[in-house]
């Protein structure tokens, strides 16, 4: 039987109605947003060579951009903009990484970034494999879960996966690169290119003050320090904020367009020239009017209750 629901900290249907109120046009801009990139993503690899910067420009990156934006739109229409701080974040990261690997020596960085990713599932494909001291180091310390699993049935893939990843890292592009990570043991792939930290990363595509502005202030939500978007404090007693707010939704929305719109623009100068034309014409036919007139909620407590705005 499912439980009912606690309204007093989660009304769905009420958190729902406020978004779709106070955000129609720009929950309708969001979704347009997902569909051109979601068109863009094929019509750019079409027009592209297929080489391994294009895959990972194109089909990772962008892809990425493109899904963590259609999870912004859902959880925005739900009134959960809090949550949405999350794909938003992941969103930037990758816009990031996508106009650095643009900007110059696209190959190079593409090859650095896929065996990055590579090397993360060799670990995990190790920690299923007998006889390992990654796997007997995950029976220690995951006892519990690991009764759970089937080892052996995980074992045979974990050897197969193995196998078609040492493959990859021993083509003659990827060897150099993967023994040099190795050699430099740096956690993130931008990282071995000498970049030190994300901040960094985004000097480097001229978006630091976006960095400033939106991505820290995401930080204390990825990581839950943040006591402030959990409870409030008043004369000494404690109310519980809500599940799903809208507090986040300016911002949350702000940086969703802005990645989007220069992310689209960036690829299309990139491999579909012949569009930026119609593509700054939908901007202001379509979006400019949405974008521009973006929403803050302010909410007021009333006893220990936060009605809605």
């Amino acid at each position: 039987m499912r439980e009912a629901e606690p309204t007093r900290i989660i009304n769905r249907l009420s958190s729902e109605v406020d978004s779709n109120t106070v955000y129609s046009r720009q929950i309708e801009l969001l979704i347009d947003l997902v569909n051109y990139g979601g068109g863009l993503i094929m019509r750019a690899y079409d027009s592209s060579k297929h080489e391994i910067d294009d895959v990972m420009i194109i089909t990772v990156l962008l892809k990425h951009i493109v899904q963590m934006l259609d999870g912004v739109q859902v959880l925005i229409s739900s009134g959960n903009a809090h949550a949405a701080t999350l794909q938003v974040r992941s969103t930037f990261e990758a816009y990031l990484y996508m106009l650095w690997m643009m900007k110059g020596d696209s190959k190079r960085k593409a090859r650095f970034y896929y065996v990055f990713e590579l090397r993360k599932q060799r670990k995990w494909a190790l920690k299923a494999t007998s006889n390992t001291q990654e796997r007997q180091k995950f029976m220690e310390l995951y006892k519990d879960f690991a009764q759970t699993v089937n080892w052996n049935e995980l074992a045979q893939l974990a050897k197969t996966n193995l196998s078609a990843i040492d493959l990859k890292l021993s083509r003659p592009t990827l060897k150099p690169i993967n023994e040099m990570i190795e050699t430099k043991n740096r956690l993130d792939w931008y990282k071995a290119l000498d970049i030190n930290n994300l901040r960094d990363l985004a000097k480097e595509v001229d978006e630091e003050p976006i960095y400033d502005l939106y991505y820290s202030k995401f930080s204390d939500v990825m990581h839950a320090s943040s006591y402030r978007d959990q409870i409030r404090v008043k004369s000494g007693s404690i109310a519980l904020e809500p599940i799903r707010t809208l507090d986040d939704a300016l911002v949350v929305i702000v940086l969703s367009c802005h990645v989007a719109t220069k992310g689209y623009r960036a690829i299309l100068e990139r491999y579909r020239k012949d569009e930026l034309l119609n593509f700054a014409q939908k901007y202001i036919t379509d979006w400019g009017e949405a974008v521009r007139n973006i929403r803050s909620v302010n909410y007021k407590f009333v006893g220990d209750n936060r009605p809605n705005k």
